[in-house]
């Protein structure tokens, strides 16, 4: 867990079972969950994006489906920011997504969060 640049605590994806990110939009295809907080999330492209998707300022909605604890969570949010970056030695997009409003996150993910 780690505060990063962000306001909140942030709860890493690797320590989940799984997780799977829908958004909803043109040119969006499948992504990964990086971590989660009740102020946003970070997701990963293991490609580049085109030009102008996802692009800072964006409104995005979408789910995350949690394996471990089972759990969804459904959010809307605007790109806060989107860089490209390495991921395993090929080129890929992350992107940070700050929630709308507070979108709540389930009482099993908050308990892990806390710890």
């Amino acid at each position: 867990m780690s505060l990063g640049q962000r306001n909140y605590q942030r709860f890493l994806a690797q320590r989940l079972g799984g997780a799977s990110v829908y958004l909803e939009g043109e040119g969006i295809e499948h992504c990964t969950l990086v971590d989660i907080s009740v102020g946003g999330l970070r997701i990963l492209f293991e490609r580049p994006l085109a030009h102008g998707v996802l692009s800072t300022g964006c409104a995005i909605q979408g789910k995350v489906v949690i394996h471990t604890p089972p759990s969804d969570i459904v959010f809307t949010g605007k790109v806060a920011w989107n860089k490209s970056a390495p991921f395993m030695g090929e080129p890929a997009t992350l992107v940070g997504v700050c929630f709308a409003d507070y979108t709540p996150l389930p009482e099993s993910l908050l308990r892990l969060v806390s710890e």
